[in-house]
Parts: C-alpha cells; structure tokens; sequence
C-alpha cells in the first residue's frame, strides 16, 4: 500500500484512463448487441460515460469512421494517451521502482 501512496500521481491516472479504455471496449461489445435508442439501464450508463470523451475526442475523429467503431477508436487513442504518460514519467524519472522483495 506505501508503495501506491508513493507513486499515487502515476497509478490514479494510469487507472482512470485504463478503466476508460475498457469501458469503451465494452461499448463497442453493447453496442453489438443492442440498438442505440435501447432502454437498458446498463447500456445507457455506459454511454454516459464514454459519450463526453467521444466528444473530447470528435475533432480528432475522422469522418468516414462508422459510427459502431467509434468506441474502438476512442479505446485506440486511451491507450496511446498511457503510453504517452509512461513514456511521460519515464523521461521524467518519475515512475515506480521495481522492488526486489
């Protein structure tokens, strides 16, 4: 636990945007299997979530992209957003050490 204390400004980003980039993969998996005007509570969760990062992300975003695959390109740019903060803290010196306990 000391350890996610110490490097708390790495592993809370690093969560965040790695639970974002699941949820968009389940998007993308909902969306196979309901239609977008669809009731279900766990559908339309979801999308509240995802749906103002799709928005961060709509100037970036191609328009001959399909509609159905935009989650899977939302979930694309999460994860090149982690590698950049990697790559971020590693230029910086600033990511968790690897204890040899």
């Amino acid at each position: 636990m000391s350890d996610f204390l110490s490097y708390w400004y790495f592993h809370i980003p690093n969560f965040v945007l790695g639970a974002l980039m699941y949820t968009c993969f389940g998007v993308f998996l909902l969306d196979i299997f309901f239609r977008p005007e669809s009731k279900n509570p766990i559908y339309r969760t979801f999308h509240r979530v995802v749906d103002p990062y799709y928005r961060f992300l709509s100037p970036i975003t191609p328009g001959f992209i399909p509609p159905f695959l935009i989650s899977l390109y939302a979930a694309f740019w999460t994860v090149v957003f982690r590698l950049l903060l990697y790559m971020l803290f590693f230029y910086f010196g600033l990511l968790p050490q690897i204890s040899a306990t």
